[in-house]
């Protein structure tokens, strides 16, 4: 915790009870994180025809080629991508581990900041910028009960403040995101004006394609991660990544709906 001290058995139980997740959720965050420190003292062996990636690395990277299924941290089975490790220090010279491998743990190691949920929520931010990258970027809590939606994070909070809201309607976007689960992708000006009445200021921003990610819980949407860039920017490649990224928001969201 804070870098000092590993999470423990016990400490797992007591995270699993306050967040309302399983104790194997923050035991496998801590393999991941004690893995990764300790490959970055102990090189891969390269091989020069084939290149096999580390098990946790071949569902971080958004843009290669989905080849096998696993579970992710979370029990949630999904088709993982496969892509290259080769690194600087083979011989013929290879291409280093992408810097994308590094975005689940620092998000994960953010968990253990006291100013939640914030804390996680800029990290998320941080992390999507490097990749896939945005202009705009929110992230917004469903209310069942209220049926509405509520703006707890923005990147650009003079154009898009927290605490704005947003109904729950039955329209097809929401069908889709909201109660289906599904990302939904938007490559063009008419196709956010298609789907979002604040269409003409998302434009005025410099956006006009947008990603938004469901992160799902116990079969329901707690939230949404949304991502707005230049038109045409975003396509299906970029999904297993910001879906990896999306549900490390779980214990954020799980926090806000506690409270």
């Amino acid at each position: 915790m804070n870098g000092e001290r590993s999470i423990s058995a016990q400490m797992a139980i007591r995270l699993g009870q306050a967040f309302g997740t399983t104790p194997q959720y923050w035991m496998n965050l801590q393999a991941i994180y004690d893995l990764k420190r300790a490959r970055a003292e102990i090189p891969p062996k390269c091989f020069a025809s084939h290149h096999t990636p580390w098990p946790e690395q071949q569902f971080t990277e958004p843009g290669a080629t989905p080849t096998n299924n696993t579970t992710n941290a979370f029990g949630a089975q999904f088709t993982a991508p496969r892509f290259d490790t080769r690194h600087a220090s083979c011989d013929p010279p290879c291409h280093p581990p992408h810097p994308e491998n590094r975005m689940p743990h620092r998000i994960a190691a953010v968990h253990a900041d006291p100013d939640q949920p914030a804390a996680t929520f800029a990290a998320i931010d941080a992390a999507l910028a490097e990749a896939p990258g945005h202009i705009l970027f929110t992230i917004l809590v469903h209310h069942p009960a209220l049926k509405q939606s509520e703006r707890f994070y923005s990147n650009l909070p003079h154009a898009y403040p927290i605490g704005g809201r947003k109904p729950v309607t039955n329209s097809p976007w929401m069908q889709r995101v909201i109660f289906g689960g599904e990302p939904y992708i938007g490559r063009t000006r008419e196709d956010i004006a298609e789907h979002f009445f604040d269409h003409e200021l998302i434009h005025s921003l410099g956006c006009d394609s947008i990603l938004n990610m469901p992160v799902r819980w116990r079969g329901e949407t707690l939230g949404t991660l949304n991502l707005c860039h230049r038109a045409g920017f975003y396509d299906e490649s970029h999904l297993p990544g910001v879906k990896l990224i999306a549900q490390l928001a779980l214990p954020a969201l799980l926090l806000i709906s506690r409270t």
